[in-house]
């Protein structure tokens, strides 16, 4: 429980929380979400983080940040990036490994756990 004087900040990372209330079967309503917190102690500022698609003509997470953005909090974005994986070469395995004998040391050695770790 808060103590009404305490002054709080509200953090939230957007992707993780839809992921979450997604899987929960629910949906957030963050408007009763705000004034909860609002309700219990001084809400400083209330953040909301979020990586959105910039090459996109229309992006369906645009109308939640414009609407959080309208009622309160304090929207923070940023461009997402697409990395591609590089096409594994000949001697790679399909998940872009060098594939073949990478073992050195102790273990290509064929000496035991307790050579590695000490005795126990």
């Amino acid at each position: 429980m808060f103590d009404p004087r305490e002054k709080i900040a509200l953090f939230i990372d957007g992707a993780n929380l839809f992921a979450a209330s997604k899987s929960l079967g629910f949906d957030i309503d963050y408007c009763k979400l705000l004034e909860a917190f609002r309700n219990r102690a001084y809400l400083l500022r209330a953040y909301y983080y979020t990586a959105i698609i910039e090459d996109l003509e229309f992006s369906s997470i645009r109308p939640l940040i414009d609407w959080l953005d309208y009622n309160g909090y304090t929207v923070v974005t940023k461009p997402a990036k697409a990395y591609r994986r590089p096409r594994p070469t000949q001697d790679q395995g399909k998940h872009g490994h060098r594939t073949g004998n990478r073992c050195h040391g102790a273990i290509a050695n064929r000496r035991s756990s307790r050579d590695l770790f000490g005795r126990w």
